[in-house]
């Protein structure tokens, strides 16, 4: 089994940080549940459409980047549906990144996205 860097240089069993995933998005999923009583996309709010709980810097770019820990940040996930979950994932690994640090911040997705369109 592979192993990835983390970012305080320790290397990670790529089944350990499946298994820390799983957990991660099954925490945030209770998560949301607890804070609003019922699911929805956090892009468009829509209930109807199939819902993802998705990474904003994917878990390969986690690994990638030396960042394993990141795949399992509760900071780096997001439910949404599917059609903005495929609409994430054609972004490019900046824009996620910039995304990613914005939202801890507190930014939203349309203000990030408009601020995004002016630079």
């Amino acid at each position: 089994m592979p192993k990835y860097p983390m970012s305080d240089g320790e290397m990670i069993d790529k089944k350990i940080i499946d298994r820390k995933v799983k957990g991660a998005k099954e925490d945030f999923l209770k998560a949301f549940l607890a804070e609003h009583d019922y699911y929805f996309c956090q892009r468009t709010g829509r209930v109807d459409l199939g819902l993802d709980c998705s990474h904003i810097i994917s878990v390969r770019m986690c690994q990638a980047s030396g960042r394993s820990e990141l795949a399992w940040d509760l900071d780096n996930l997001e439910l949404l549906n599917r059609d903005a979950h495929l609409d994430l994932e054609k972004k490019a690994n900046k824009f996620r990144e910039d995304w990613f640090f914005a939202r801890k911040q507190g930014m939203k997705y349309n203000d990030f996205r408009n601020w995004n369109l002016v630079f």
